[in-house]
């Protein structure tokens, strides 16, 4: 028979959890905050907006993009670190803050296996090496030897950025001569190749695609691991014999850790109600990006991969 201090025991156990219960079964129960570490306009900008609107419309209270830039996404995903594990402040993100910033030194002031929670990968976009149309630069290789001589200049939307990491991996394996030149995102850095400002820029696809259907832009190469259904003419950088040029970034969606189960949950069938929803899809061909359906664990396994081997790429780059 069970005693009285049993019996207390359990009826105070279950008052304790009565609480957490209520919360989690009612979520969402008020508006959800989701923290673009990013100015607005960006990439990961627009898709959190499209993200936002969805999710909002299907768990029935509004989703707000909040945009808090600075340090190559580092604020904002350290505020989505540090908030309330109850699932009302989610993080939409690029891989770098993820994966590249803690793997350098000194890291930031957050560790993303420790203290986020995966959600889902949603969405993933290679990286084009474009130039102007009228550039003497026919391919890949006239690039890399114009580099060699005097050298040459890029541009992007910053330091530790997508475009930043694919020029500077492309010069360790080439032992180019580039010269870094940051922008504050990444339609500057596209004026400023159009101006002559830079010789060549490292773009993401969507950001690119307009003006190379418009040929004001040329691309000499792509990150990805096959040719791009939108440019099939533009080879891979593997095959051009630079298989270690494969960066490929991602977009992700993260809590803070300490989810409650059925919160994490939740959030996850919209994600991959997201996944499966014709209208994203139909704007992420739009913009040349790629879909991606991976689910919380596989994101976390993902994430500890990465930060080892940019641990180990990281070495030699020159990331300023």
């Amino acid at each position: 028979m069970m005693t009285r201090r049993g019996m207390l025991a359990m009826a105070l156990a279950s008052g304790l959890a009565a609480p957490a219960l209520a919360q989690s079964s009612d979520f969402p129960n008020r508006p959800l905050r989701l923290v673009v570490p990013f100015p607005p306009g960006g990439g990961t900008d627009v898709l959190a907006r499209i993200m936002a609107q969805k999710f909002g419309e299907w768990m029935g209270q509004p989703m707000v993009v909040e945009n808090r830039a600075g340090a190559a996404g580092a604020i904002g995903t350290q505020l989505v670190a540090r908030a309330r594990p109850d699932g009302t402040t989610l993080l939409f993100t690029s891989s770098p803050a993820i994966v590249v910033l803690p793997a350098m030194q000194p890291p930031p002031p957050y560790d993303p296996e420790r203290e986020l929670t995966p959600i889902a990968t949603l969405a993933r976009q290679p990286i084009l090496f474009v130039v102007r149309a009228d550039a003497p630069y026919a391919d890949l290789a006239a690039l890399l030897r114009a580099a060699a001589g005097a050298g040459l200049t890029y541009g992007t939307p910053g330091i530790a950025t997508d475009p930043h990491l694919a020029a500077e991996v492309l010069r360790q394996v080439t032992s180019a001569t580039f010269t870094h030149v940051p922008y504050r995102g990444g339609g500057p850095a596209l004026t400023a190749l159009l101006a002559g400002e830079v010789d060549f820029l490292p773009a993401l696809t969507g950001v690119a695609k307009p003006l190379l259907q418009e040929r004001r832009l040329r691309a000499l190469a792509t990150t990805s691991a096959t040719r791009l259904a939108d440019f099939p003419d533009v080879p891979t950088t593997a095959e051009l014999g630079l298989p270690a040029v494969d960066l490929v970034p991602w977009w992700a969606l993260f809590a803070p850790a300490g989810l409650e189960p059925p919160v994490a949950r939740i959030l996850a069938e919209q994600a991959q109600r997201l996944a499966r929803d014709t209208d994203w899809l139909r704007r992420l061909d739009q913009l040349a990006i790629e879909p991606v359906n991976l689910d919380g664990p596989t994101t976390a396994l993902a994430v500890t991969q990465q930060i080892a081997g940019w641990r180990q790429r990281l070495v030699g780059l020159a990331l300023q």
